[in-house]
Formats: C-alpha cells, structure tokens, sequence
C-alpha cells in the first residue's frame, strides 16, 4: 500500500513535466491563441497484481502425557476401644435411728368428788317396831385390771436385696475388608478436524484516472473487498471411558458378645426384734367395805335408824390413759445414690491416611513453526497508450 501511494505522485508528476517539455519545445507566440493537439504517446504504468507465498508461522499445539502422581487419601478405619462409663445405682443402706413413738399410758389418779351416800342415824323409841340395821363388813373380792406388759417380739419384715449377675449380650461390629475394585473413569481425547470457512480480506485493485486539468492519465489502486475461503483446525475433545483400579473399603457386620454386670433386685424376709405393748387382763384381790341392812323387831326400846341423803366428798381412784413419747431405736431402711463405674466396648472411627499412585493426562502446549499460504500484493510496471494535448501554434 505504501508503494501505491508512493508511485501514484511520480507517474502524475512524469506526465506533467513531458506536458511542460512539449510546451517548451513549441512554444507559442504571446500575441497568439493557443491550439491544442491530442498526439498519442506511450507511457508506464504500473499494476498491482496479487500473489501468495509460503510464510513461517507459530502455533501453539497441544501435547499430552500420562503422568503418574502419589496422592495421599484420608479414610476412617474403625477401632473397638474399651471406656469406663459412670452410672448411677440406688444402694439400700440400713441404719439404726432414734425415733420418738407414742404410747399410751395408763396412770392411777386420785381424784375427790362429790358423791350422795345414805347416812343413818339412829333415834332411840320405845316401840315394837321394826327396823334396818346396817352391819358394815370388810370383803375381799377380785377386781379385773388391764395392766399393759411390753414384750419384744421379732416379726418378718420384707427387704429388696440386689443381685449382681454377669450376663453375655451380643452386639454387631463392623469389620473393615479392603477390596481392589475396577472403576472406569471418563477421560477427553483431542480430535483436529479441517474447516473452511469465509474469511473477508481486502486488495488493491488498479484503476485508470484521467486528470480533468491537465489531460494526463494516470493509474491508481483503491481497495476492494473481497470473500476467501480460509482452512483452519478445529480441535474438538472426545468422551472415552478408561477402566481404572482402586483400593476399596468394605465393612462387613460382624456379630461379637460382651460380659455385662446386671443388677436384679430379689425381695428376702428378714427377722426384725420389735418393742411391742400387750395389755393383759389380771385378776386383783382387792378389799372393800360393804354395808348391809337387816330388819329387826324387838319390844323394847330401839335405836332406830333414819337414812337420810348427804353429799360427802369421796376421794376415788381412777384409772386414766395419757399419751406419753418415748425414744426407740429403729433400723430403717435408706437408698442412696452412688455412681458406679462400668467398662463398656465402644466403635470409635480413627483417620488413616494412605498414599496411592494415581495415573492421569497432563497437557502441555508447545511451539511448533508451520508454513502457511500468504497473499500479498506486487506493483508490476506495463506500457500503455495515452492521448496527450500538445499546444500548436496558430501564427505564422
């Protein structure tokens, strides 16, 4: 393009100084019209013709390997580990305690009242009468009496006794089993495919020009447009399946028994000794003084009794029941609650790491220096015929 623009002036150039020769040559007289010829006269001019050429050119084409790497793969391994545990157990605890109970008591009290008695009295008559004379006599009689009697008995009280006993229970464990699997794994295979495709470019196309002043012509290049068909390499990835190996972990069930403490409670009847108050019915000799009335008749002078009422004060012996509180020790039974350790099998999941080698494919872009088809344009000089005005003098 840089040549066109560069040849474009000199060719203009050339054609006005072989118009200025020309004029020089044949010069007019001043006081004479001009006349002008057309003579015809061959001149170079130059074309711009295309052509190709083969250019070195860098591209970057992909390269691929299969490297092996050791990566290092973290799993859980499970460990059967023995742990104290803590629970908590009601221990009976037998203690002896005072406590006060309550009794009833029965107590002799003297007490006066105010009682209503038949008194006699005796009036002396001389009459034939008859009359009631008391005769007071002592008598012993039995007297039943509750007296209370305390006996200690022993009685059977039920008591809760826990049992220890070691039975076989059965648990499932996973039992890790490594086991090489076959897997297959998607890899992407690279596929150059040619395509055409309608590449727009543009080219500098020769045109003749005429210049209106001066009648010279001469020859430029403006660009066209034009559509090309281009070849390039589409590279387009392909899915194969690639089979693999690999390490895998299976956990089979596995059924394992254990001792473990149980406690049953069991209920015994123990012989307890208790205070215990019998009221027992005794039989008392006791002496009282009775009156008794007879009836009499005499002719004679008699001391005759009238009873009359009087209220004496009586003292009376009573027996009256009160309420007393005694101590009295007493074993009871008390449930405390003691924590208790016990060893129990626990699954506990360690990590493990291991390395395994691992094969994959690694791409690296390289370099490479191809030749490609390059167009480019060449100016090519050729001889033409143009008509040039030449002036003519019409003087003589």
């Amino acid at each position: 393009m840089k040549r066109l623009l560069m040849t474009a002036p000199v060719v203009a150039l050339a054609a006005v100084l072989l118009c200025t020769d020309n004029a020089r040559a044949a010069p007019c007289p001043p006081p004479c019209a001009p006349a002008v010829n057309w003579v015809e006269q061959v001149v170079t001019c130059y074309r711009t013709e295309v052509r190709t050429r083969q250019v070195p050119v860098e591209v970057m084409r992909p390269v691929y390997n299969r490297v092996t790497k050791n990566e290092t793969r973290t799993y859980l391994v499970p460990q059967n580990v023995e742990e104290t545990y803590t629970r908590t157990v009601v221990v009976p605890r037998y203690v002896e305690e005072t406590v006060n109970q309550t009794y009833v008591v029965p107590r002799r009290v003297v007490e006066t009242i105010n009682q209503t008695v038949v008194v006699p009295r005796y009036v002396e008559e001389t009459v034939n009468q008859t009359y009631v004379v008391p005769r007071q006599y002592e008598e012993t009689i039995n007297q039943v009496v509750c007296v209370p009697r305390y006996v200690e008995e022993t009685i059977n009280q039920t008591v809760s006794v826990p049992v220890w006993t070691t039975e076989n229970r059965t648990c499932t464990v996973l039992k890790p089993e490594y086991v090489e699997e076959n897997f297959t794994r998607t890899v992407y295979r690279p596929v150059v495919t040619p395509v055409v495709q309608n590449v727009v470019r543009c080219r500098l196309v020769p045109h003749t020009c005429v210049d209106p002043c001066t009648g010279c012509a001469y020859t430029t290049c403006r660009p066209q447009s034009y559509v090309e068909q281009v070849t390039c390499n589409v590279t387009q990835w392909v899915a194969e399946q690639q089979p693999y190996k690999a390490t895998v972990c299976h956990y089979r069930p596995v059924q394992q028994s254990y001792p473990v403490q149980v406690c049953s409670w069991r209920t015994e009847n123990r012989p307890v000794k208790v205070q215990v108050c019998r009221y027992e019915n005794v039989t008392q000799p006791v002496k009282v003084l009775r009156c008794r009335y007879e009836t009499v008749t005499r002719p004679v002078k008699v001391t005759v009794c009238r009873p009359t009422q009087e209220t004496r004060p009586v003292q009376v012996e009573r027996c009256q029941y009160v309420t007393e509180t005694r101590p009295v020790k007493v074993t009871r039974c008390h449930y405390e609650t003691v924590q208790q350790p016990y060893k129990v099998l626990v699954c506990r999941y360690t990590q493990k790491s291991e390395t395994v080698p691992v094969t994959y494919v690694e791409t690296t872009w390289a370099k490479e220096t191809v030749m490609q088809t390059e167009s480019f344009c060449v100016q090519v000089p050729y001889q033409t015929t143009v008509r040039v005005p030449v002036c003519v003098p019409t003087c003589y």
